[in-house]
Formats: structure tokens, sequence, C-alpha cells
């Protein structure tokens, strides 16, 4: 019997910010490891989508207490996931280029991340317990 292994499964791509003109003002490299990070990467995607909700709940009810919570809570949720999904010298570049304008930046890259990141996380999640459930049932 041959035993195959194999490496982590790694998305590398560029992500390009432009300026108004269209023109590149910064190509970042993206090199993330689905493998290790995909499981963390869906959940705060998750948390990021919950706490979208929760914000236009707070908008639509105007109690200021909780608009500001929800804020607070959403903005880290939005760091928490840039980290993951950038790595942090990129997530710093891309708070640089938008300047901190959390709405611009969840506006022109959530959908990159949920068109790109976490398919490939899904992805990665689903091979893995696949691998695991094989793995197990060679064992019984």
């Amino acid at each position: 019997m041959i035993y195959k292994a194999r490496r982590a499964e790694r998305l590398r791509d560029t992500l390009e910010l432009c300026n108004n003109n269209g023109n590149v003002v910064k190509s970042l490299d993206i090199d993330l490891d689905v493998d290790i990070k995909g499981r963390d990467l869906i959940t705060k995607y998750n948390n990021f989508l919950h706490l979208s909700r929760q914000l236009r709940d707070a908008q639509a009810t105007h109690n200021e207490t909780d608009f500001y919570k929800v804020v607070s809570l959403y903005t880290l949720a939005v760091d928490e996931l840039f980290s993951l999904a950038f790595g942090e010298n990129n997530k710093v570049e891309i708070y640089e280029f938008y300047d901190n304008n959390y709405i611009e930046m969840v506006e022109m890259l959530i959908p990159y991340i949920f068109k790109r990141v976490i398919p490939a996380a899904g992805d990665s999640v689903s091979r893995r317990k696949n691998d695991l459930k094989t793995a197990f049932k060679r064992r019984l």
C-alpha cells in the first residue's frame, strides 16, 4: 500500500488597489494557507455577517448605545477578518490606502473575500474532513 502525503493548499493571488481613475496604486501579494486558516476564516466571516445584520438593526432602532457598541464589535470583526484573509502586513497597507475608512474597505474588499477566499477555505475544510474520514475508515 502506498501512502501519499501532500502539502498544505495555498491561495496565491494579487490584489490591486486602484485610485479613482483605475490606476494601480499598490499591488499586494496574497499568500494564504487555506488548510490552516480555513476554518478560522469561515468563522470570522460568519461573525462579520452576523455583526453586519446587528449594525443594520441598531441603525433602524436609533438606539445610540447599541449602535456604538455594535460599531465597535463590527470594526473588530473587520480587523480580524482582514488580518486572516490578507495577512497583517497587507492589512496595514489596505488601511493606509483607504485611510481607515471601514465602510469603503468593506464595500470594496468583502466581495473579494466572499468570491475568492471563502470558497477556497470551504473547499479546504471539506477536503480535510474527507481525508480524515478516509483515514479512519482505513484503520477500521
